[in-house]
């Protein structure tokens, strides 16, 4: 969905935050919006040092500079309640290799049809 569907989104927040962790500016932003948010410290690095100095900035663009660079996205519910969930995709093992070896029938050893 876009940002602009939810209107939690266009509240406006003016933050001055140097080098805080990630955590206290989450807070920052959902306090000064009235906002409830949830987040998982598996799915967000919270120690991670940011900041961010804005002026009648909106939630959603508040959010997008603060997480630009880690694999989460903002989830809305129907109640207008925040949540950081880990991006689709992200964090799957999706290795490429070959084995090589050879079949054998169990109990004569020979080898399976090639």
């Amino acid at each position: 969905a876009d940002a602009r569907e939810f209107a939690v989104l266009r509240r406006r927040v003016t933050l001055a935050l140097n080098a805080v962790p990630l955590d206290q500016a989450l807070k920052a932003i959902t306090s000064q919006a009235g906002l409830e948010i949830t987040y998982s410290r598996t799915v967000v690095p919270l120690d991670r040092p940011v900041s961010l100095h804005a002026q009648s900035l909106t939630v959603a663009a508040a959010l997008t500079e603060i997480l630009l660079d880690l694999t989460v996205d903002v989830s809305v519910t129907r109640r207008g309640h925040l949540a950081l969930v880990r991006r689709a995709g992200v964090g799957l093992n999706r290795s490429t290799g070959s084995i090589a070896g050879r079949v054998t029938a169990a109990q004569q050893g020979t080898p399976v049809s090639e």
